[in-house]
């Protein structure tokens, strides 16, 4: 099976071995979320796996640990899973992983609280409420301090209702990457990495579609004609400047940008559930 992330293979027939062979860079926020959902599609059949990283060429702690994740639970239904092709730097990489890079930590339960309770969302203070329990219609939202490591609170937020909606994973990968590039736009362009500013998420559930809202009170942008970004010239350029939007426009079916000096800058994104295609 093939895709842009990621390439699986059969290797013998009698107990075979599951290759997984990784495409994408780990920076790519999709690549965890899509090698954790391959795995698991596999282990319903097979409890040995070789990943191949050969075409990589750096590591994040999040394919570390879910790299470690993958080996755990092999090995807990009898099986095992083996990394091959690793070059020299990543070896060395694989070596000085440092857990907590990964693993969340505070000096103390006071500190650990404060940082917690960043996550103020409307009906529960510093706890995401199930997704079950949202009603069509009805509106909730997140707040993060102004850093990219709070990222994740907001995707896993927003994807997560998402899911409980019944989007596929594609769409969900799509909309993660949304989420991220436009937080991390408030973050690097509006607050200027200021942490003391609060980044707000919006999220709207209706029966045929999810409306994120992502809210900031610094610089606005003036919005360009989304067919105006030519991505090939802006590679060879090495310029990064509305690549994030670029990344945005093509992940959502809607995108619209309000600015506001008084009430807020507002870009809200829309997805249907099962795309563009099948509504109306």
């Amino acid at each position: 099976m093939e895709h842009d992330l990621l390439r699986t293979s059969l290797i013998g027939t009698q107990k075979p071995i599951v290759k997984i062979t990784v495409l994408a860079q780990p920076d790519d926020i999709s690549l965890v979320p899509a090698l954790l959902s391959l795995f698991e599609t596999h282990l319903k059949s097979s409890q040995r796996f070789i990943f191949d990283l050969k075409q990589i060429n750096m590591l994040t702690p999040s394919l570390v640990v879910a790299l470690l994740e993958i080996t755990a639970k092999c090995r807990r239904k009898g099986g095992q899973a083996c990394i091959v092709n690793l070059s020299f730097d990543l070896q060395k990489q694989f070596e000085s992983f440092n857990t907590l890079t990964f693993l969340f930590s505070c000096s103390d339960e006071e500190e650990a609280i404060e940082e917690l309770t960043w996550d103020e969302l409307e009906t529960i203070v510093g706890k995401t409420p199930p997704a079950a329990n949202l009603t069509p219609g009805k509106k909730q939202s997140i707040k993060i301090p102004s850093r990219v490591d709070a990222l994740y609170r907001v995707c896993d937020f927003s994807t997560g209702i998402a899911r409980d909606m019944g989007f596929s994973d594609n769409e969900i990968s799509r909309l993660k990457i949304a989420v991220y590039e436009a937080c991390l736009n408030v973050i690097e362009h509006a607050y200027h990495s200021d942490p003391d500013k609060i980044v707000e998420v919006q999220v709207d559930r209706f029966n045929d579609k999810i409306v994120i809202t992502v809210i900031d009170h610094g610089e606005g942008f003036e919005e360009q004609d989304r067919n105006q970004f030519d991505i090939e010239e802006a590679a060879s350029l090495r310029r990064t400047g509305g690549m994030g939007l670029h990344i945005i426009n093509r992940s959502m079916d809607l995108v619209q940008y309000k600015r506001d000096a008084i009430r807020g800058n507002y870009l809200t994104m829309t997805k249907y559930l099962g795309g563009m295609e099948n509504q109306g």
